[in-house]
């Protein structure tokens, strides 16, 4: 046994791929190598589908990582946002905080195989596919885990198998040494071994010696009684028996108490009410499950969980206890409903439940909340909010909100997704609820958040909903802002910022396999890219936008009115406008809301056009709605554009007013901004009437700024990678001297930070006298800055602190592009993209950093880049020899020995 286990344990060990999936059963004999594993590793953790609720997988899991509550509290508040692919967030985290330990870690999986039927194993799949460095998983299970094993080809799991692991002792042939245990030592390890897996401190609360007896056993016994990372010991059914034997045959025991009742009191103890309740099902122990139920039901988090269990444990409870006369049990069986999404039944039994009065005020709270959820479910939003009126008959105050402040959250949300208009009043209290200590320690407190920022975003009060992502990103980092909410920071006139999170928020999609929404990305990328004239750009992403399929109402919609203003700002043809008319008339029938949306964009398509009549009749269909929007702003735009020309109208200045005061009052800066085409005859006709407001002078600048910047920037690229030069919207700038060409770079290299006079003395003059050093400075500045304005290039050289600044309003400079593809790489988990990304950094890199430049800057930044580009050349090859894509390893390995042309490091990969 002892030779087959250091032969698993080698096998394990020396296999390069991060996770292991070992065929066999569960028990001590089949797996009694894992002891010594986990010894050899300075970090062990593990799971067990059987003891460990399946249901909850994620937080399972991340609880074996994260022992503090607080940060389990974290992701239960995550999961009440209801953010698509949460537990694929949690894993992550979990998988970044293994990452960040010293030394190697293992995580074993055990009794796979007793998983539900339905259990989501994408959840295994990215586990296995961010699988960090530093962590082996083994994955135990008597047949093999239903995976998708075609995506895992970069990383897939290897398998050890009845070859491996050999054929395991019969319990005949096993004998037991008993010489150095006490009768009582052996009737303590027959009745605890009625457990498979029994913890150190259960076992220490039974028998004063039972760590102690259990630790002998399992360095005597190696095979029948595990040790599990010093926490727990897992028993062998070959051992209970023989340990149940023997104890009959030495008296009577002095364990007379049901074990049973015991471990369920330990589990309650130790607060573990899910595992407690679990286990009074697998018993069918009425008063064990009534017992857990009453810890559960004030307990928001737990609840969740047991909504989560009941997804998977659906009629365990036996039918008899399914009455009003016991009221927790009716209840779990609604919760058993809900999750097999059997909401009639549940709404039913829901009803019957709230009309008995055999409930308590907190449980009534989380009917009400439930009975909420089910009509959303059921698409009956209307009927939620009819009932939600029915409970608040007095009215919405402050105190009748507070009494259910459960029921608050849904509120903002069912507005968002039903015709009621949602009420400043309203928003206002559920703001003041927010802001007690007592619900900002809540589990629903970032449902809250969440909730009211959509509805602010409905409002076109852009500012706070904004606000309001803010704070839960506040509270919590890694929360990741909902798709369909991306657009929050296009309002922020922070474009570059936008970008950042739209780009970003596509690689995480892609990391935790989120396909909800990703149009809503694609939108904000449109906004980005057409706030900035880029055309290409802008048709691409919202072109993309319209393709995907995974999209809420919302964000198609929304989607099909931009791509209408996208074909009327760059003109191509009347397909996105028609395409726009047809689905705002079919909206009308089912999505009013959604009409005035779409009828938006193709008012504005039809003012671009100057087609008068279409425009402006459309434009007064779509300002029929009642949200200060975005589209509401534009449309607003378009019939004021036309009502301008009416020279008699006398109520201009009051419309024209309420215009500027909305867009404030909103946020909606950037729409003035973005359509300045809307705005700037509206804007004329405020200040010829003198009614310009410091508001609008802050438009007017700001249209100015983006007027200057569009049609006045020239496009400098600098070049330092592979060769070095400057051009000026594709033109060479030719300079007078080499020193102002190298300098200039010098300043573009150390960009923001600046650089040191007396630097600049010893890398370019450090053979002349201190005067003639200066001079020559004072002479290549004055050169660099004639040249650029020669070029048109709108710079500034200014000197401060005793450091050297230059900016300039657009230079792209391919070094930082450089660095930003090194960034993505270290960042990519896809090893495909890994490819590419390593092939353009190799194509960049070239013939390395400013070859023509001498200077000891450029120098010193060359020798450096060649190390590093090296080194990630060299440990990428090793992966890639790992994952066994030899073709790819041999390319780079080819790219190596260009680069390293000293053989330094060559042979460091380890390639024939």
């Amino acid at each position: 046994m002892e030779n087959r286990n250091y032969r698993v344990i080698n096998e394990i060990m020396a296999n390069a791929s991060s996770s292991i999936i070992v065929l066999s059963s569960s028990d001590c004999e089949h797996t009694s190598f894992l002891s010594e594993l986990s010894n050899r590793y300075p970090t062990a953790y593990w799971y067990n589908a059987k003891l460990d609720n399946p249901s909850s997988f994620a937080l399972e899991v991340a609880r074996k990582v994260f022992p503090d509550e607080d940060t389990i509290f974290k992701f239960l508040q995550l999961k009440f946002c209801e953010n698509d692919k949460v537990d694929n967030i949690i894993l992550k985290v979990m998988l970044d905080e293994i990452k960040k330990k010293q030394g190697d870690c293992l995580f074993v999986f055990d009794h796979l195989e007793t998983l539900p039927k339905n259990f989501d194993f994408s959840l295994i799949e990215l586990l296995i596919t961010n699988c960090p460095k530093n962590l082996k998983l083994i994955f135990i299970s008597e047949k093999l885990i239903n995976l998708d094993y075609s995506k895992l080809e970069e990383s897939v799991p290897r398998i050890v198998d009845e070859f491996a692991l050999g054929k395991s002792n019969d319990a005949e042939e096993i004998e037991l040494d008993t010489k150095d245990l006490t009768p009582d030592d052996i009737h303590f390890l027959a009745y605890i071994s009625e457990l498979e897996e029994v913890p150190t401190d259960f076992a220490q609360s039974i028998y004063q010696k039972g760590i102690a007896v259990l630790r002998y056993c399992s360095i005597k016994h190696k095979s029948l009684v595990v040790s599990k990372n010093q926490c727990c010991f897992k028993i062998s059914r070959v051992f209970h028996k023989w340990a149940t034997e023997k104890s009959k045959s030495l008296g009577e025991s002095i364990f007379t108490d049901r074990l049973e009742n015991l471990y369920y009191n330990y589990l309650t103890e130790q607060g573990k009410h899910i595992n407690a309740l679990k286990y009074g099902i697998d018993l069918n122990n009425i008063d064990f499950i009534r017992k857990s139920l009453a810890y559960i039901e004030p307990d928001w988090g737990l609840i969740y969980q047991v909504i989560e269990m009941a997804r998977y444990k659906c009629n365990s409870i036996d039918a008899k206890y399914i009455s009003l006369e016991y009221p927790d049990c009716f209840t779990y069986s609604i919760f058993c409903d809900y999750g097999q999404k059997r909401y009639t039944q549940a709404l039913e039994k829901l009803e019957m439940l709230m009309a008995s009065g055999k409930v308590s005020e907190e449980t009534l709270k989380k009917c009400s909340f439930l009975k909420i959820k089910i009509l959303t479910k059921m698409g009956e939003q209307e009927k939620a909010v009819d009932f939600i009126r029915f409970m608040f008959a007095e009215g919405y105050s402050y105190d009748s909100l507070k009494k259910y402040d459960c029921v608050v959250c849904c509120i903002p949300q069912l507005m968002h997704s039903t015709q009621q208009k949602v009420k400043i009043e309203h928003l206002k209290i559920c703001e003041k609820i927010m802001q007690s200590h007592d619900f900002s320690q809540s589990h629903l407190y970032l449902k809250m958040l969440q909730s009211l920022s959509e509805a602010f975003f409905d409002l076109g009060n852009y500012r706070k909903a904004i606000a309001m992502v803010k704070k839960i990103k506040d509270i919590v980092p890694y929360y990741l802002v909902q798709h369909k909410l991306l657009q929050y920071f296009y309002y922020m006139n922070d474009l570059a910022y936008a970008e950042k999170v739209a780009l970003s928020a596509l690689r995480k999609a892609k990391e935790y396999k989120i396909t909800t929404d990703v149009a809503s990305i694609y939108c904000l990328l449109f906004r980005v890219y057409s706030f900035w004239n880029m055309e290409k750009e802008a048709i691409t992403n919202i072109e993309k936008a319209i393709r995907c399929e995974d999209s809420c109402d919302f964000i198609k919609y929304y989607a099909i009115s931009l791509r209408a203003l996208c074909y009327a700002r760059f003109p191509k043809n009347e397909c996105a406008k028609d395409i726009a008319l047809i689905y705002a008339k079919l909206c009308e029938q089912s999505n009013p809301k959604y009409a005035v949306m779409l009828y938006s964009g193709v008012a504005y398509w039809y003012w671009k056009n100057r087609r008068k009549e279409e425009a402006l009749y459309y434009s007064m269909k779509a300002l029929k709605g009642n949200a200060r929007n975005e589209m509401w702003l534009i449309a607003s735009g378009v019939a004021i554009n036309y009502a301008l020309e009416d020279e008699n109208n006398q109520e201009m200045k009051q419309i024209v007013s309420k215009f500027f005061y909305t867009a404030e009052q909103y946020a909606m800066d950037m729409t003035l901004i973005d359509y300045d085409d809307l705005t700037s005859n509206i804007i004329k006709f405020a200040t010829e009437r003198n009614l310009t407001t410091p508001y609008i002078e802050k438009i007017i600048t700001a249209i100015k700024n983006k007027a200057i910047k569009l049609e006045h920037t020239v496009k400098v690229k600098a070049q330092v990678m592979s060769s070095v030069s400057v051009t000026v919207n594709g033109e060479e700038i030719q300079w007078k001297t080499k020193k102002a060409r190298e300098l200039f770079l010098l300043y573009i290299f150390k960009g923001a930070q600046g650089i040191d006079r007396n630097k600049i003395f010893s890398l370019l003059w450090g053979e002349y006298i201190y005067e003639s050093a200066i001079n020559n400075l004072k002479t290549t500045n004055n050169i660099i800055r004639r040249t650029l304005s020669q070029y048109n290039i709108k710079h500034k050289l200014s000197y401060k602190n005793g450091k050297y600044f230059l900016t300039i309003s657009n230079c792209e400079f391919d070094y930082t592009k450089y660095q930003n593809y090194i960034d993505r790489f270290n960042s990519e988990v896809m090893l495909s993209e890994k490819i590419n990304l390593m092939l353009d950094i190799v194509e960049m890199y070239g013939d390395g950093f400013a070859p023509e430049l001498v200077n000891a800057e450029f120098k010193e930044t060359r020798i450096t880049l060649k190390h590093n580009i090296c080194l990630m050349l060299v440990e990428f090859i090793r992966t890639l020899m790992e994952k066994g894509r030899v073709i790819d390893a041999n390319k780079f390995q080819n790219a190596l020995t260009r680069i390293d042309d000293g053989g330094r490091y060559r042979d460091m990969a380890l390639l024939d």
